[in-house]
């Protein structure tokens, strides 16, 4: 019934293994708060879990282990075991890679070429307002004409009711009814 006594080395192997645990979480949750800080020998073992667990870095205390040292620690210590570390390493990743794709894109923001291809893209929006511009006008001519003749018939006496009906819906089918949308864009070729 007595239980054997273990090692002393294994007592401090142990508490070795534990605070070079601790010593990962607290870089990684480090590592997903501040990115742009992040030791790279760090990202780099992120990769793998067992790159997590054999790399060595001092100055954070982090010491060298085997994958299954890593987990029965993690089991031991983490609430949610190994588990939990392995969730860390992914968040590492993930958020270490959306902070080189947003400062990739604000120095592609700073470049010469971004600032020409708005100005490109700003150009062709001109273009499409002046085109619609044109084309209302164009279109509220023909209804003024379409009015005056109207009018010229109606001060003759010679108006054919049906005809400036069949007129009237022709015009309102090709440029919409009144109440649609008062500029049309047309789309450049």
């Amino acid at each position: 019934m007595n239980k054997p006594k273990t090692p002393r080395h294994r007592i401090e192997a142990m508490k070795s293994n534990e605070l070079s645990l601790l010593a990962r979480v607290s870089a990684l949750q480090l590592l997903i708060d501040n990115p742009g800080d992040a030791n790279q020998k760090l990202i780099e073992a992120c990769k793998a879990q067992s790159k997590l667990a054999g790399i060595a870095i001092d100055d954070l205390g982090i010491k060298s282990m085997s994958l299954n040292t890593l987990k029965m620690t993690c089991n031991r210590i983490l609430k949610n075991g190994f588990d939990e570390l392995d969730l860390l390493r992914k968040q590492s990743i993930e958020k270490y890679e959306a902070y080189l794709f947003k400062l990739n894109r604000t120095q592609k923001k700073n470049s010469k070429s971004y600032y020409q291809d708005k100005i490109n893209e700003l150009e062709k929006v001109q273009q499409n307002l002046i085109n619609s511009h044109v084309f209302m006008a164009e279109k509220y001519t023909q209804l003024l004409n379409l009015y005056r003749r109207h009018l010229q018939k109606v001060q003759a006496g010679n108006i054919n009711i049906d005809n400036e009906f069949r007129l009237l819906d022709q015009h309102l089918r090709r440029f919409g009814e009144p109440g649609a949308p008062a500029l049309t864009l047309v789309k450049d070729e």
